[in-house]
């Protein structure tokens, strides 16, 4: 994507992906008092609704993913930049939003990730690399054109993913596996004051880091360990920029 329209128009749909996301998602698992299933459910399905609409960028709706494809260069470093500022810039947006319309019973941080009490940094870093290799391997999967069985299914593999991530997650990180997500909220709290949020960014690093680490690992596990063809490689780099992540 060089055409500096289709660029903004790609940006303006990264911005409204990751606003949505993180007001509708983060907004459930609020009202729900962080159940976990139906906050797994929520984060999951708001992926599958949102992929839909995400067709100018291709959805990507998290900054790991994006710099995965840079990476591995399905997308150029231009475009990537851009998509990840707009992904930022969206997550706090939709934090602020989730602010303003949501009674203080249930603000509770606006959902921004932190590590349990009971669990270890080192703990956090293993499952957000984890969780989001798997999220990442997923994506791969669907965008390959040589994939027929995920053609079949559209982007329901990649919401059931997200779903997953978060029923492991949760007890442990509240499942962040998205660094504009992570930071959107956490931003929002800690500038409001909201009360019990004085440490909200507390070894944040591990919800930057991790997702990133282990969205590089997920994207070379699926290129080295089930790269298609060399007649169809120019193919899965059209289908990176018309996916729906």
């Amino acid at each position: 994507m060089t055409d500096l329209k289709l660029l903004a128009k790609g940006a303006l749909s990264e911005f409204m992906g990751v606003g949505m996301f993180v007001y509708i998602a983060c907004g459930a698992a609020m009202t729900s008092k962080v159940d976990i299933v139906a906050t797994a459910m929520a984060f999951g399905f708001t992926i599958l609704v949102l992929a839909h609409i995400g067709h100018v960028s291709g959805g990507h709706i998290n900054p790991a993913v994006t710099f995965s494809l840079v990476v591995t260069q399905q997308i150029p470093f231009l475009d990537a930049a851009v998509f990840a500022s707009a992904q930022f810039l969206g997550a706090i947006c939709g934090a602020a939003l989730l602010h303003a319309s949501l009674h203080h019973e249930f603000t509770g941080c606006l959902g921004a990730n932190r590590i349990a009490p009971l669990s270890t940094v080192g703990e956090a870093f293993i499952v957000e690399t984890l969780t989001t290799m798997i999220l990442v391997i997923t994506v791969y999967a669907t965008i390959d054109p040589k994939n027929t069985n995920t053609k079949r299914m559209g982007v329901m593999p990649i919401g059931m993913a997200v779903m997953v991530c978060h029923l492991i997650a949760i007890p442990i990180t509240g499942c962040g596996i998205n660094p504009a997500r992570s930071f959107g909220p956490a931003l929002v709290a800690y500038l409001a004051d909201l009360q019990g949020c004085d440490h909200v960014f507390d070894d944040h690093w591990v919800f930057w880091i991790a997702p990133l680490f282990g969205a590089v690992i997920g994207a070379f596990m699926y290129k080295y360990g089930y790269q298609p063809p060399e007649d169809v490689k120019e193919s899965t780099k059209d289908e990176a920029n018309q996916m729906y992540i």
